[in-house]
């Protein structure tokens, strides 16, 4: 498992512009978004294929997809109170971190101003070896360090 905590508001700064500013977390799919304002909002990142109709990769959208939305309410002079977010890698970028890999997820929360990011994972046979968890866990860490300052657990 990959954990990664701060409570350092310049990292936490850093790592909330790399997320909603540049395009580094782009490709991932939002399985759901929970925001804490002035009022609490949450965000079910599953397609409506009756809205689009195009067709997608995936059952959920990406990041890119919905950025401006979730930027535009957290958007201000205050931090959000808390935010919840639980992304997962898209499904054929899974069976490039391993081929027992049926879905590999990042959770990034915010509260009370400290962030914590955990990675899961599912497979798609269970396997009592927890390879996918170590591969996606090593993939993770070195993805982090290439694009955050973040230190893990």
């Amino acid at each position: 498992m990959y954990a990664a905590y701060t409570e350092d508001k310049e990292e936490v700064k850093i790592f909330f512009n790399k997320l909603f500013r540049e395009d580094v977390f782009d490709g991932l799919c939002v399985r759901s978004c929970e925001i804490t304002t002035l009022v609490n909002y949450n965000i079910d990142g599953k397609i409506n294929k009756l809205w689009d109709e195009d067709t997608h990769e995936d059952n959920y959208c990406k990041l890119r997809d919905i950025k401006q939305n979730v930027l535009s309410l957290i958007k201000g002079k205050k931090m959000p109170q808390s935010m919840k977010i639980q992304f997962s890698v898209p499904t054929a970028g899974c069976e490039k971190i391993h081929p027992n890999a049926k879905a590999l997820f990042i959770n990034v929360v915010f509260e009370e101003n400290k962030l914590t990011i955990i990675s899961g994972f599912s497979e798609k046979e269970f396997s009592m070896d927890r390879a996918v968890d170590h591969y996606w866990s090593e993939w993770l860490k070195k993805f982090m360090k290439k694009v955050c300052i973040l230190q893990d657990l």
